[in-house]
């Protein structure tokens, strides 16, 4: 008799594998080739996909687990469209003015994503009973949003403009320490917003006491790193060590800090077919 293989953890550890390998392939332009780069985007987007979809995503349609397999979805997606789009991509300073543009496109989409499934996993934490880290998670994470919002429409309307061979407008060439301060403050809120929900999802009984510490603990040094790099986004034609080596960039990156909510994301969807299957 042929063994049953189990879906859900087949799902879970291809969610851990998306996640370990969505960085290396998304930060170098060694994997810049065009058909790999298109072929392993697609393999890898439809296998994240279809991981959200058996792990959890599934139940979004069943009422009593809907919430939870909805603010899954939404928080895991980000994840699964970098891994459609950025393969090969590199830094910013790196890719053409096409590919910025679709760079910041894809953070514009991912930063609305994940502030939405930000609310709607302060509505499942309040359902669950706790209601002041939740709270306090959602007036920073929804701030966040905003921030990441108005950051990633300019980047946008720049690397559109260059993409089509005009020339910005001086308030565009001006703006640089204005954006600067919005990422940083966009990266800092959602930091924060991480710790309190982490805790929150503890009382929750979503996660472990262990757990919950290790993701505020996180999230706590990627905040001290920001703080003593400074608002200013570092120029890595000026830092010492390779930009990958310099953990002020990493945390300010902006895809990072939605590394926690990711993990969120697989927890909640887990939730959704733990509480399905009791009912």
């Amino acid at each position: 008799m042929k063994a049953r293989i189990d879906t859900r953890r087949l799902s879970f550890i291809t969610l851990l594998a998306a996640l370990v390998l969505v960085f290396p392939l998304a930060g170098s332009r060694y994997f810049n080739l065009s058909y790999f780069s298109k072929a392993a985007g697609i393999i890898l987007f439809l296998a994240t996909a279809s991981a959200i979809w058996h792990l959890g995503g599934k139940r979004v349609i069943d009422r009593g687990s809907r919430l939870l397999a909805a603010a899954g979805i939404l928080l895991t997606s980000p994840i699964a469209i970098i891994l459609l789009l950025w393969i090969g991509l590199g830094p910013p300073w790196e890719a053409g003015p096409s590919e910025n543009r679709m760079r910041y496109l894809v953070l514009l989409a991912d930063s609305m994503l994940v502030t939405s499934g930000f609310v709607l996993l302060k509505v499942s934490l309040t359902d669950a009973g706790e209601y002041v880290f939740s709270g306090l998670g959602l007036s920073l994470g929804v701030p966040a949003g905003c921030a990441y919002l108005v950051w990633a429409s300019f980047e946008t309307a720049v690397w559109t403009q260059r993409s089509m061979g005009q020339q910005t407008p001086n308030i565009f060439e001006n703006a640089g320490i204005a954006l600067d301060v919005l990422l940083f403050s966009a990266c800092l809120l959602t930091y924060t917003a991480v710790a309190a929900l982490s805790f929150s999802m503890r009382i929750a009984g979503f996660v472990s006491n262990r757990t919950a510490v290790a993701y505020a603990s996180t999230a706590g040094i990627a905040v001290a790193f920001l703080l003593f790099r400074g608002v200013a986004f570092p120029d890595a034609s000026e830092i010492d060590v390779p930009w990958y080596l310099s953990p002020g960039l990493i945390a300010g990156i902006p895809a990072v800090p939605w590394i926690i909510p990711y993990l969120f994301g697989v927890r909640l969807l887990r939730e959704a077919e733990a509480a399905t299957a009791e009912n």
